[in-house]
């Protein structure tokens, strides 16, 4: 993600980039920056906000930089900046005598909600929208002027623009496109850039793998789906094998273990269970870690019956189930060309990758 922030705003008239990270990152240096030699200058000094961070990268980039120097502040959370954006906003704050800032008019309605007595949050008004920007980044302003603001700052400010606000200065708002959600940090300069925020990426990869035996006199389960078929998975629970895998990577990746440490096979309780109940309670687990599910992908691997016809509300369960669009589900299945015990149409596995943040 901050490689692909960093090509974004590493452009013409850009002159120099400077990254702000943690003090402790090793990551940065494990990566190939090649493709922007002579521009980019990691600096490892982000602190615990982001307005420490600009500010501690300001500093540490005076030495290579005037007061009247434009730095633009950009969010490395925002990766997918056009670059028409950037021309815009360079385009109409340069001539501006306190700067500017990306922003997208809002479109949608606003309301202003109080808790009542009993602390219920009630709709106390709805704000006229038309007055009403998101800002965006980059974020424009002289050197000398934002490293000024935010050290004067004495309102929390979480943006530039917040602490420029402060002294009595009205940035300029440039109109920007809409763009994708903004995940979480760079710094540059020059008729360019800036940006930063030192906390690390939390994004997380796990994989699962489950497998069970088909046996005579059980329904076959997968996905949350019955498939008829004249045998079903043998198992402690409904023996789901999708789902235990899915359930296994969202675990894996959240650091919690496997399937098994949290419903074990010798617990009663789980005789039987449906296994989306289970999916369903490994997505708390993620939410209580204030963690979100970005993709899975999954593989079942069966010599028969056919998957295909039944992917679909495999795909609608386990999206409901994790709260997820069904976009963000992908299922695949394939035999083993009736080599092994698949092969004989002895059980049925499945692998899963998950993606979590």
């Amino acid at each position: 993600m901050l490689w692909h922030a960093v090509r974004a705003i590493c452009v013409p008239p850009v002159e120099h980039v400077f990254v702000v990270l943690a003090p402790e990152d090793r990551a940065f240096s494990r990566h190939d920056w090649s493709a922007f030699a002579g521009k980019l200058e990691p600096l490892y000094c982000g602190g615990a906000t982001r307005r420490d961070s600009v500010y501690n990268g300001l500093v540490a980039a005076m030495a290579a930089v005037d007061a009247d120097d434009w730095m633009l502040v950009h969010d490395a959370a925002r990766p997918c900046l056009p670059k028409k954006d950037l021309e815009s906003l360079i385009r109409e704050t340069e001539a501006d005598e306190v700067g500017g800032i990306l922003a997208l008019p809002v479109a949608e309605t606003v309301k202003a909600v109080a808790k009542d007595e009993a602390g219920v949050q009630r709709i106390d008004r709805t704000e006229d929208r038309a007055q009403l920007w998101l800002a965006q980044t980059p974020q424009m302003f002289r050197a000398g002027l934002l490293a000024q603001a935010l050290q004067r700052a004495k309102h929390p400010v979480t943006d530039e623009a917040g602490a420029i606000e402060q002294m009595a200065a009205g940035p300029a708002a440039t109109a920007g496109a809409r763009q994708p959600a903004k995940s979480q940090g760079d710094l540059s300069r020059g008729r360019g850039d800036r940006r930063s925020d030192p906390r690390p990426q939390r994004m997380r990869i796990g994989q699962g793998f489950d497998v069970h035996p088909l046996v005579v006199g059980r329904k076959l389960i997968i996905g949350g789906v019955h498939i008829p078929f004249d045998k079903g998975l043998d198992g402690h629970s409904d023996a789901d094998v999708l789902l235990h895998a899915i359930c296994d990577a969202l675990l894996g990746a959240a650091g919690l273990g496997d399937i098994g440490r949290h419903y074990p096979d010798d617990d009663a309780s789980y005789a039987g269970i449906d296994s989306r109940t289970l999916l369903r309670d490994v997505a708390k687990k993620l939410r209580g870690l204030k963690l979100k599910v970005v993709n899975l992908d999954a593989t079942l691997i069966a010599q028969e019956p056919r998957m295909a016809p039944h992917m679909p509300r495999m795909i609608a369960n386990i999206a409901a189930d994790l709260g997820v669009p069904p976009a963000a589900v992908n299922i695949k299945a394939t035999t083993t060309e009736e080599l092994g015990f698949i092969g004989r149409g002895e059980g049925i596995a499945a692998q899963a990758v998950a993606l979590i943040d």
